[in-house]
């Protein structure tokens, strides 16, 4: 493993982040546009979730694309994120529907997304 990747804690850690990033692409893809959002998820709750998964997304896409290109090799980056892109739909498709279409399920994936922020960031900073 050191022969392809001497930093293998970092490459499963942003293995780590970049599904979770995978999954909440996917579930954010399946509440726009607005207007046809599932039922448990509309309302006023529904859209500051929606918002909030959406910011999220972006942060810690940007981050983990950051962590990667300091902490692993390049050719890393591209077959371990590869990997991940092409199996989170299936991990996505396990994901129970009454979940990923709810607010308790956005309210998770916010949660989730704010620990992959945070390993990353504590990641960041230790190194």
């Amino acid at each position: 493993m050191a022969a392809l990747e001497p930093n293998w804690i970092a490459l499963i850690l942003f293995m780590s982040a970049w599904t979770v990033i995978c999954l909440a692409f996917l579930t954010l893809a399946g509440m726009v546009p607005l207007r046809s959002r599932p039922q448990a998820a509309s309302g006023g709750a529904g859209l500051v979730l929606i918002v909030g998964n959406f910011v999220l997304l972006v942060l810690l896409a940007g981050a983990a694309v950051i962590y990667a290109a300091v902490t692993i090799r390049w050719s890393s980056l591209v077959i371990a994120g590869g990997l991940v892109i092409l199996f989170a739909p299936a991990i996505f498709q396990g994901w129970p529907k009454a979940w990923r279409d709810s607010r308790p399920g956005l309210s998770l994936l916010i949660f989730v997304q704010v620990c992959a922020l945070a390993a990353l960031f504590a990641a960041s900073r230790s190194a």
